[in-house]
């Protein structure tokens, strides 16, 4: 593999995995008791802030799996996972 290939196979499969971890935070119905957690946390609106963060894991996922805009998607979900 060259170092091109590689890059890109590394970004396709994080793409995947941030939209599968926001899809099953979807479909198992776990968004209320995030947004729960969250707002016990101290932050404020947590199931509204948990619906943007799964909205932008699926929607930056897939624009990160095209290529577009690498730099600042990497950028947010680095913000995410801290």
């Amino acid at each position: 593999l060259t170092l091109r290939n590689s890059l890109v196979l590394l970004r396709l499969g994080v793409s995947l995995v941030f939209f599968l971890h926001a899809s099953f935070r979807i479909y198992n119905t776990t968004i209320p008791r995030f947004g729960e957690f969250l707002t016990s946390k101290g932050l404020p609106f947590g199931i509204a802030l948990v619906w943007i963060i799964t909205f932008y894991e699926i929607i930056g996922s897939i624009l990160l799996a095209i290529g577009i805009l690498k730099k600042w998607l990497a950028a947010g979900f680095i913000l995410i996972l801290m």
